[in-house]
């Protein structure tokens, strides 16, 4: 869906507040026309900061650290107006004491908070979110995101799709690392191999 942006040029007496306003409301048009091509989650600094999007097509966040500047900007890019405080109460999450988990589009998003939350998450998420390294045996049929696929590739947006028939959605990952190329001033550090 194309919107003209003719209305946002040269109105005598429009401020700058409402034409933010009226971007943020087209942008907001658009992502709903093509809410299939929306990311499904974010994922950024370290695991830490998790977002996936709800049935209504806005973000919910958990509580991270730092984060209220990196929300900020998901928010923007999504014509969202609310305040990353608002985003960042984890209404899309069901928590406990080890960790939060995230049904999205028939996929079961963890964010494993502590070691005891691992096993079982490993098991049974299609995603799974970790804030340290992954521990061996954790390479199951799911996505695991862990603190140094971040650290090496920056912010990851999850895509879900819906399957062929018989099987499950398909879960595709973008990253900034990725989609910025190699570049002098932004090497992909390398993984040591073991030894």
């Amino acid at each position: 869906m194309r919107v003209s942006r003719s209305l946002l040029r040269g109105r005598a007496g429009t401020s700058g507040r409402r034409r933010s306003r009226v971007r943020r409301g087209l942008r907001a048009l658009e992502r709903q026309a093509h809410r299939e091509f929306i990311q499904a989650a974010l994922v950024a600094r370290g695991g830490e900061l998790v977002a996936v999007r709800a049935a209504d097509g806005t973000l919910s966040a958990l509580p991270a650290r730092q984060s209220k500047f990196e929300l900020e900007r998901w928010l923007e890019h999504d014509g969202d107006a609310r305040a990353a405080k608002d985003v960042a109460k984890a209404k899309g999450f069901s928590c406990d004491g080890v960790g939060c988990v995230a049904r999205v589009k028939g996929v079961v998003l963890a964010v494993a908070h502590h070691p005891s939350a691992i096993g079982d998450d490993c098991a049974r998420a299609h995603v799974l979110v970790l804030d340290v390294p992954r521990p061996k045996g954790c390479e199951g049929a799911g996505t695991v995101i862990d603190f140094f696929d971040i650290w090496r590739n920056g912010t990851h947006a999850l895509y879900i799709e819906p399957g062929t028939e018989g099987a499950g959605p398909q879960i595709r990952v973008e990253t900034v690392a990725a989609l910025r190329g190699d570049r002098p001033w932004s090497k992909v550090p390398e993984r040591k191999s073991a030894r």
